[in-house]
């Protein structure tokens, strides 16, 4: 049984016969997914059936391969290899054999992966780490990161055994589910790069020196697809050709290996996965599975989707060929259906059948001079139950009297929302439930719709309304319900019904071909029906089947666009907005004419003529004249390619035509290759069949859209579509199959920039049913698709579609045309310097598209785009037509690239780690803070936490370092206010005294060594959370206020908190008031709303040379002095400096002259004394009147207290250059070598120690109620991670697992003891609670307990039974029969009510609930304490009446506690409220070891003992040996590893 809570979305394949009714979700449709993302909308056709095609034609065929052996197998195919299936279960992984010699230095790591959709964050598939001390996270790791909430990328993080901190290289773009992936990473002791496809996408210089010593080269060990560390999580996917080299390969190298050409130096590890003598299995009673994989072939891109688009009707390139091409605007007719509803006997009709007629003559009129009619159809629906009632569209039933406000359905006939957005009522009290009277604050759906008391009947009582969705006294009808009641699709037209709603001034709305229910019954148009058919009043129609075509409104560019969304439409854009460039971008207005852009949400100006008389504006009848040419081609590609259905006549069942021109792929001395799109009905389809949803070796794909499903499969895999994200939103995954059989996939993490997808390799039973769990209502799937396997019986009797390929002059046998089932063709029959055109023709059995491609010309011999060689009229040429590469399919330099050679090797040049001459006038992470010539930049001297002074500080004093300017948002380091990176608030906002004009927020205090005049406000600031939004709200402002020298408040501006992720300041100009003048600033004040914000720097922008303030007070015998910003005596000449000579540094200066500069240079291992302002250049005094200003100390460099693994420092001589740290261990930590000793080096980090102190487990100590297994575990010492397998004995399984779970296994930990779950007794259901006092048992209800049953007097039955091993008792317990007295009648109290049958006998149940409704009603502490002291009170919501005619349990052991906040249980807060196990323990964020981050936020700040870490199954409190660490010193500085 589910607890409460969960939301059950069911999808069912088959239910023939099936009982009951199921929530409107999924089944399977011919339609294509909608795609929603979260914030960006960058991708190709990946969700289609087209790119399916692609990905799996190409590239693999799943076979179910047995794990007894890896050898390569006979598959008749020479392209075939195994390669690794990780599933994402520990244990079910690879690790490199030991005699592999892995490098410290000058490595390169190489691999191909493809994998699944929706990945835990961190999910690790290859990382070298240090099993000695696993907790160091040391070493280096490919995997898969999420720095945003559904937005998961590649990743390569490294880290030296000498760094304190890991760097982590993100791939800017998100990873592609079911892809094969191309990964390298590279280091050379400087700088780390990570590679995708042959791309360099980032690199950092954040480590230096080797990864390790060879001293600790034993503990190194490299695993593929297995969880390290405890936050880690588990890859799922496959991996193929994992290669290692111990030399650094080149770009081109690089690029080599994607491409699968040219020889590479031999590698230290080879890529075969499948050699058993390198790849070992980490536990070896976790087989791995293994699959084919086809080698990758030559292959060209998708239509690609711009990044603002939907479909590929949205590509610039298509759009054009639809305008440039007559032959793609041939004209179509298109069938619509109007619903007119009457009364039973057909009188009463919404519409009149004139106005019906001038309707359709108005609607034929407008699109008439683009080729598009319409064909209309009338649906009479005669039911005076429907005439009778209000249709409502735009408010669902979940949302009606839920408690909230909805504005959708806010209606009327609704009662305001069922109350809802009717001002303050009265509280709805338990009693008033079903009572017989109608109670109008009861009737919502919290509480039943007053049980029913308000649907007796009709009635016409305005205050007392039926608004029970399921009663049919109700006085409206939702539009869904009228719908389904109807069963009319949008399949083969589209359907227009006419309803009311209450949302805005909208007077119609209309699905999109890409949304989810463009074909289905909850698919096409509604209209209300005052603007319908009547003269003046036939316009809302035509712009609704606008948008039904595949049209924006002319101002979705500007008005529906949040002002930070990158598709804002500022300049007319075939890429930007409505995505058509002859719509000039508008303000949304209703008049005839330019808007005046007064209420301009983004302040984005119209730019005239604006589109006003498009009837896609909302100007209305009277301006309404024309669609744009760019419409017109976009709604001729979607009735083409998404709509076909729609189209009368021949035209929807011939294949669709090829709108581009083949392209050339290769070519030889005698030959040439050439390739082009696939048809987008590859499949033809013949009448109602599955064809069309049909792929390669005779898979079917399919989408859900209802509860029925003619066509169960076994399934291959499955995606779920998410568009958007909150916690808890997919708790579980449930399969349900033919043979009444289930399978729970457990919690799964989702993306809404991509899938989550499952595969099911070694399935064979049929699929009827898929059911998500979430915890939360906030759920919105978009689409969900089930893949079969290969060979599906109603697949094969499809008519494929094939391809005429036409040349011109005929081929060398006469004939001008040939017939292939592929997207590709090679002539052999070619000769040099002969020109040909070619041509391509969709056909699908007799039936022919109407006219072939355009005509690719080619001379053979000539160059062309994709041969590897860049030619003048090309950016570059990287060999192959795929984009994404930094070279897309025409040679064309995609945007953030660039691009060198032939073939061309393409990076991302902000971000490679090399500071470009283009990058030195704007920030970059390569080249640091940019400040602009004639300025000066300051950076605080002195910085106060005012709410809360312990809040560490040290990382807002001085300039920004690179680690810190490279920070991007939701990075791991910024968890816990004390990051050395950035400032975040300690104290929560809401719990604050009152500050400042009596405020609540955290307040900052900045101080600068120099007053300026300031120009502008600098700030590096990024979110220390990923955004959950792509809208700006409230908390993401901090407010800040410059300060003078005694801390008055000059004036104050809004900076907005960069929270999406670009590396970039925040720079805001100081505007100066003329009516105040000039001011000297020498601090800020900031306001920080929330500690989700973390301030990485903030600095003071001013002239370098003037200072207005200063200059004016010169006087005539004065001179103002620029370099100095003081006023000089008006005297000849200026006294010379003396030479400048600094220790610890080089000093170069242009002269000792007045105004002469010097340039200083620390030594090695000496670096700038930090808490200095040396004006406007760190490194450069100036001679100043004869004296050096501004000259910098050079220091030895602090390498800060050591932190070295399971040992304690002692440092008699400090931590800076050249000092030495002599290291002991901590018990139970050994030594393993010679003296360990230390030495603080020039780079600023301690030296590799001459040996290390190592933990170790004693022999496995013997698990209680177990056998061990693994004899090896009894004797000598264990190295951490060691397990040692044991097996519950019988009538024993593994604590928190099934009953038959007895497999176990204890796990040596860091701490030198043995980890693992327990054994516990299996244990029988509770016995019946009126049997209480009744029976008496051996053991409890353990297995193997007796328990005797007597039942009371004068009966004489006794009842004996055993509980078995397998949790069942071995006989019926049967009843007894009991007086016939009843219980005493409970009574409410303050706290309780009680709900009991009249009379009580014993056995029956009264319900109980808090009188408040937010509270819940618990077992008292007394007899629920734990042994760990956590509250573990349970939850009641039953007593029972009991033998002895008392209640069980009794009323005085049952008290209240306040209901847990679920929308903040898993939220990374520790809330007192919900700290409680019947709030499962706050979902783990009160304890380090089971909070994300392992840092503990207590929410209140204040909380103290409430927030304390009680949940008793937390390793804190099962561990019982803890070992404390103490440094010995102040942490002065960031502590070091070593």
């Amino acid at each position: 049984m589910l607890g409460a809570g969960y939301l059950i979305l069911g999808v069912f394949f088959s239910i023939a016969g099936c009982q009951g009714s199921y929530p409107e979700g999924f089944a399977f449709k011919d339609a294509y997914p909608k795609i929603k993302s979260c914030t960006d909308f960058t991708r190709t056709l990946h969700a289609d059936r087209y790119r399916r095609k692609e990905t799996r034609n190409a590239e693999e065929i799943f076979t179910n391969v047995t794990s007894g052996g890896r050898q390569r197998r006979d598959t008749g195919e020479e392209d075939l290899h195994i390669v690794p299936y990780l599933p994402g279960i520990k244990g079910q992984a690879l690790q490199l054999a030991p005699s592999v010699v892995i490098p410290a230095i000058n490595l390169t790591i190489d691999l191909w992966v493809k994998a699944e959709g929706g990945q835990h964050p961190g999910a690790s598939i290859l990382d070298l780490f240090d099993t000695c001390h696993p907790s160091q996270k040391n070493g280096w790791r490919i995997g898969i990161a999420s720095h945003e909430p559904g937005k998961a990328t590649f990743f390569f993080s490294i880290r030296t055994d000498r760094n304190p901190h890991t760097t982590v290289i993100s791939a800017p773009h998100e990873y592609q589910p079911q892809q094969w992936t191309h990964l390298t990473a590279t280091f050379d002791g400087t700088v780390a790069s990570l590679y995708v496809d042959g791309v360099l996408v980032k690199a950092d210089r954040g480590q230096r020196g080797p990864l390790f010593s060879d001293i600790t080269r034993e503990c190194k060990v490299v695993r593929l697809g297995d969880k390290v560390q405890r936050d880690d999580a588990l890859f799922r996917g496959s991996v193929d050709g994992v290669r290692i080299w111990n030399s650094l390969l080149t770009k081109s190298e690089i690029c080599s290996l994607k491409e699968h050409r040219g020889a590479i130096l031999d590698p230290l590890v080879d890529g075969n996965l499948a050699d058993a003598d390198i790849w070992v299995g980490v536990n070896q009673n976790d087989a791995i599975k293994w699959h084919f994989r086809r080698a990758a072939k030559p292959d060209v891109d998708a239509i690609v989707i711009p990044k603002c688009g939907e479909t590929i009707c949205d590509n610039p390139d298509v759009v054009h060929r639809y305008s440039n091409n007559w032959k793609l605007k041939q004209p179509k007719t298109v069938k619509y259906i109007i619903v007119n509803v009457a009364d039973d006997d057909g009188s009463n009709p919404v519409l009149t059948e004139s106005q019906i007629t001038l309707q359709d003559i108005d609607l034929k009129r407008a699109f008439k001079p683009y080729n598009i009619t319409w064909l209309l159809e009338v649906t009479n629906v005669n039911s005076s139950f429907i005439r009778t009632k209000t249709i409502l569209a735009g408010c669902p039933v979940a949302l009606l009297g839920n408690g909230v406000c909805d504005p959708e359905c806010d209606h009327p006939v609704t009662h305001s929302d069922a109350g809802d957005c009717g001002g303050i009522r009265a509280e709805c009290q338990w009693l008033d439930v079903e009572n017989g009277i109608c109670d109008p604050q009861c009737n919502n759906q919290m509480n039943d719709w007053d049980g029913g008391d308000c649907c007796f009947g009709p009635s016409d009582n305005v205050s007392e309304p039926c608004l029970d969705p399921a009663s049919e006294f109700r006085a409206y009808l939702m539009l869904d319900d009228l719908r389904r009641m109807l069963g009319l699709t949008n399949t083969e037209a589209v359907v227009v019904h006419l309803a009311e709603w209450s949302i805005g001034g909208s007077i119609g709305f209309a699905t999109f071909p890409w949304d989810n229910d463009a074909f289905t019954e909850r698919g096409g148009v509604v209209v209300k029906p005052s603007v319908f058919g009547r003269q003046g009043a036939t316009g809302t129609l035509i712009h609704e089947l606008g948008h039904a075509l595949g049209l924006w409104h002319v101002h979705h560019g500007v008005t529906e666009m949040e002002c930070n969304d990158p598709c804002l439409e500022t300049e007319p854009s075939m890429l930007l907005g409505d995505m058509c460039s002859d719509t000039n971008p508008t303000n949304e207005h209703t008049t005839c004419g330019n808007p005046t852009d007064e209420n301009s949400p983004c302040a984005v100006p119209s730019i005239a003529p604006t589109p006003y008389k498009n009837f896609m504006s909302y100007a209305g009848d009277d301006c309404y004249e024309e669609f744009s040419p760019q419409q017109a081609a976009r709604m001729h590609c979607h009735l083409d390619h998404l709509l076909t259905g729609w189209l009368h006549g021949s035209s929807s069942a011939v294949p669709s035509i090829q709108i581009f021109p083949p392209q050339v792929m290769q070519a030889g001395t005698d030959s040439v290759h050439i390739h082009w799109q696939q048809s987008l009905n590859h499949r033809h389809i013949r009448g109602p069949s599955p064809c069309g949803h049909c792929i390669e070796d005779d898979v079917l794909v399919q989408y859900a859209y209802s509860a029925q499903m003619k066509y169960p499969v076994v399934p291959h895999s499955i995606e779920v579509w998410i568009p958007w994200l909150s916690e808890g939103i997919l708790h579980d995954l449930q399969l349900f199959w033919s043979n009444g059989e289930s399978k729970s996939l457990g919690s799964l993490p989702v993306q809404c920039h991509s899938p989550l997808t499952v595969t099911l390799l070694e399935e064979v039973r049929l699929l009827t049913k898929v059911r998500l769990l979430s915890k939360t209502s906030l759920i919105s799937v978009d689409s969900l698709a089930v893949t079969s396997k290969s060979q599906v019986k109603i697949c094969q009797t499809c008519t494929n579609v094939e391809y005429l390929v036409h040349r011109s002059p005929a081929f060398g046998d006469g004939t001008r045309e040939t017939v292939v089932p592929v997207t590709s063709f090679t002539d052999t029959d070619v000769q040099p310097g002969v020109r040909y055109e070619y041509s391509i023709t969709t056909k699908a059995g007799t039936k022919v598209a109407e006219f072939p491609s355009p005509a690719l010309v080619y001379q053979h011999g000539q160059s062309f785009c994709g041969d590897g060689t860049t030619d003048s009229d090309e950016d570059c040429d990287d060999g192959n037509l795929r984009g994404g590469d930094g070279c897309d399919q025409a040679c064309r330099l995609e945007a953030g690239y660039r691009c060198s050679g032939s073939p061309a090797m393409c990076y991302i040049p902000a971000n490679d780690a090399q500071c470009e001459n283009v990058e030195l006038s704007i920030f970059s992470c390569d080249c640091g803070h940019f400040t602009p010539d004639g300025y000066m930049d300051q950076w605080p001297v002195s910085v106060e936490d005012i709410t809360d002074p312990a809040c560490p500080l040290h990382s807002l004093l001085g300039a920004p370092n690179h680690e810190q300017l490279c920070l991007m948002c939701g990075d791991p380091r910024l968890s816990g206010a004390a990051s050395d990176l950035a400032w975040m608030a300690c104290a929560d906002p809401y719990t604050l005294p009152l500050y400042y004009n009596s405020d609540t927020s955290n307040w900052l205090e900045v101080t600068f060594s120099r007053p300026v005049v300031p120009t502008a406000i600098i700030m590096y600031a990024v979110s220390s959370r990923a955004p959950s939004n792509s809208f700006w709200s409230d908390k993401d402002w901090v407010t800040i206020s410059l300060l003078s020298h005694n801390r008055t408040i000059l004036s104050t501006q809004k900076l907005r908190v960069n929270i999406t992720c670009d590396q970039a300041p925040i720079v805001s100009d100081v505007a100066v008031n003329p009516n105040e003048g000039f001011h000297h600033a020498i601090g800020l004040l900031l306001k920080v709303p929330t500690p989700d914000i973390a301030i990485v720097a903030i600095g003071l922008r001013s002239h370098l040379y003037f200072d207005p303030i200063t200059h004016s007070t010169c006087g005539l015998d004065g001179v103002y002095n620029p370099y100095s910003g003081t006023c000089l005596r008006s005297t000849c000449g200026s006294p010379v400096c003396e030479p400048l000579f600094l220790k610890y540094a080089t000093v170069n200066c242009t002269g000792y002259n007045h105004g002469d500069v010097c340039r200083v240079q620390c030594f090695a291992g000496y670096e700038y004394e930090s808490g200095l302002d040396w004006s406007w250049d760190l490194k450069s005094p100036v001679c100043i009147e004869g004296v050096w200003t501004g000259v910098p100390r050079c220091v030895p460099v602090d390498c800060g207290v050591p932190v070295v693994p399971h040992a304690e420092p002692f440092c008699d001589n400090g931590h800076t250059l050249g000092s030495r740290c002599k290291l002991e261990c901590i018990s139970p930590a050994k030594k393993t070598g010679p003296p360990l000793t230390i030495e603080c080096k020039p780079d600023g980090m301690w030296s590799f120690p001459d040996s290390y102190c190592l933990v170790r487990c004693k022999n496995s100590p013997p698990v209680k109620n177990a056998t061990l297994t693994d004899r090896l575990c009894a004797y000598g010492e264990h190295n951490i991670g060691k397990r040692c397998d044991s097996q519950c004995l019988p009538g024993y399984h593994v604590v928190g697992q099934g009953h038959g779970d007895r497999a176990n296994s204890l796990e040596c930990t860091e701490e030198g003891t043995w980890r693992g779950p327990s054994c516990v007794p299996v244990q029988c259901p509770p016995l019946s609670a009126a049997l209480i006092g009744l029976y008496s048992c051996t053991n409890g209800r353990n297995a193997g307990s007796f328990c005797t049953i007597k039942c009371p007097k004068p009966s004489t039955t006794v009842t004996k039974l055993e509980c078995l091993t397998s949790g069942q008792w071995s006989r019926d317990p049967g009843t007894c029969v009991f007086s016939t007295e009843p219980c005493p009648t409970l009574l409410n109290t303050r706290e309780l009510l009680f709900n009991c049958p009249n009379p009580s006998p014993v056995g029956s149940t009264c319900s109980v609930q808090c009188v408040s409704y937010d509270r819940i009603p618990v077992l008292s502490a007394a007899l629920n304490q734990d042994t760990q002291g956590g509250d573990s009170r349970e939850r009641i919501d039953l007593v029972t009446c009991i033998s002895s005619q008392q209640w069980f349990p009794a009323v005085a052991d049952i008290q209240c506690l306040d209901r847990c906040q679920e929308e903040f249980t898993s939220d990374g807060y520790c809330d007192a409220v919900n700290n409680h196990a019947h709030c499962q323990w706050d979902g783990g964020d009160c304890c380090p070891s089971t909070v994300d981050g392992g840092v503990v936020r207590p929410f209140p700040s204040q909380c103290t003992h409430e927030c304390t870490c009680v949940d008793p199954t937390a390793e804190e409190n099962r561990r019982r040996n803890r070992v404390r660490r103490h440094h010995g010193a102040d942490h002065v500085r960031p502590l070091r590893n070593v």
